[in-house]
């Protein structure tokens, strides 16, 4: 038993012997449905949706190719074959009728041979296309859903034809072609130059290509990732590349670091950081005239704090003492949190200068000054050490970290709230 579905025609003409000789030629292959008159033809086609239509040209209430042109008005009528039947052959037929959208003609008398062999044609030809578009619409929807995006690259005319859902992550829904500079212009400031170097390795062929970038798109920053497999010797071809929006990715990838680096109650680099930055800045002085110097300081009196008011007001003086010191800091240096009530600060001075005194003394009296919780002065001071490193010494920075840590420690056995500086000696 056959369960093929046969495809549904329509045949719309008025003349019986014409319909007896289709009837008897085409329904034994498909299912085979008759309208006399146009009024007829459009209510079948809006219930029935055949898959093609033998259009007469010459009908009583409308002509042929004013309904041909009134059914591909419909939303329907724009995927449906449509041939026309006509003992017309006229040239201002033929071109009106492609105008209005027929597929094909068949001039009276024909072969019903011939007519079967382009009936089975377009029907093959309509089927691609509909298997096509819901292809297209799948990877539509599964863009979407992935937030990827797809572009082609003609490298000869420096166009781009974006699919949907990459128009949609640039934010030009509706434009779906777009030039070079244009695409540029939505590129963040700080990454324009890197950019432009991977269309670069584009255009010479490289081999598989990723870049992960910043678009403003409406005033608003969006991270995607867009990755290429280019070509040999493609200057003059295309080239396709995918768009990765990974926006949400960057903000958790924030989120992580913040915790790895970050002190989580005031909000301050953490040791991990500080340890990391401060190696660079070790690094970067190789060719500078000037050196580090790393203030180690610990809050004097900051365990009474805790044990007569408890851990809720320790922590309320720590992230106030740090907001309050924060605005003391140059932007090239840096403040951290290193651990408990230890704080660290790496400045930059010039290589025959020591730190200024001034700078030193500010620090003690802004920690000094009390800072009221429910009420009551929370009073503590700080033992500061000091140790330089200069591009000449041998030292890593956990040792430079160590001579600051006991400059420190002799300040507070001095008596307290006050600074010392780790001897020269000690780097050599």
């Amino acid at each position: 038993m056959n369960n093929t579905k046969r495809a549904k025609i329509l045949i719309v003409d008025d003349e019986p012997a014409m319909l007896s000789i289709l009837a008897k030629t085409l329904n034994k292959r498909f299912e085979l449905y008759v309208a006399g008159s146009a009024k007829d033809a459009l209510e079948l086609i809006e219930s029935l949706k055949p898959e093609l239509i033998l259009l007469d040209v010459m009908m009583p209430d409308m002509d042929g190719l004013t309904l041909l042109k009134t059914i591909r008005e419909l939303e329907w009528g724009q995927v449906m074959a449509i041939v026309l039947v006509t003992a017309d052959n006229s040239e201002a037929t033929h071109v009106k009728g492609l105008e209005y959208g027929a597929d094909d003609f068949i001039t009276k008398p024909f072969s019903l041979r011939l007519l079967e062999l382009r009936i089975d044609n377009l029907l093959a030809r309509n089927t691609f296309q509909l298997q096509l578009q819901q292809a297209l619409t799948f990877l539509e929807e599964a863009e979407s859903v992935a937030n990827l995006g797809h572009w082609v690259l003609d490298c000869s005319s420096a166009e781009l034809e974006l699919s949907a859902q990459a128009a949609r992550m640039l934010g030009l829904e509706g434009s779906l072609n777009i030039d070079v500079e244009r695409f540029e212009r939505l590129i963040h400031a700080d990454d324009l130059k890197i950019f432009k170097l991977f269309w670069e390795n584009i255009a010479e062929g490289k081999e598989l290509l990723e870049l992960e970038h910043r678009l403003v798109v409406n005033q608003a920053v969006r991270w995607v990732r867009q990755r290429v497999k280019p070509k040999s010797n493609i200057r003059h071809g295309k080239v396709v590349g995918s768009m990765l929006d990974i926006s949400e990715q960057k903000v958790a990838e924030l989120k992580l670091d913040r915790l790895a680096y970050y002190d989580g109650l005031t909000g301050l680099p953490n040791r991990i950081y500080f340890a990391e930055y401060l190696e660079k800045s070790m690094r970067d002085i190789a060719d500078k005239d000037v050196r580090l110097a790393l203030l180690f300081f610990d809050l004097d009196g900051f365990k009474e704090v805790n044990d007569s008011l408890g851990h809720e007001a320790g922590d309320f003086l720590l992230n106030q003492l740090a907001l309050r010191l924060s605005t003391q800091i140059e932007s090239e240096d840096i403040f951290a949190r290193y651990g408990g009530d230890e704080f660290v600060i790496l400045k930059h001075v010039l290589s025959n200068q020591k730190i200024d005194l001034t700078f030193i003394a500010k620090l003690l009296e802004s920690v000094a000054k009390p800072i009221y919780f429910n009420g009551h002065p929370l009073a503590v001071t700080a033992s500061i050490g000091v140790a330089y490193y200069a591009k000449s010494d041998t030292i890593d920075g956990q040792t430079l970290v160590k001579q600051a840590d006991q400059a420190m420690y002799k300040a507070k056995r001095s008596g307290k709230n006050k600074m010392f500086e780790a001897l020269e000696c000690v780097n050599n």
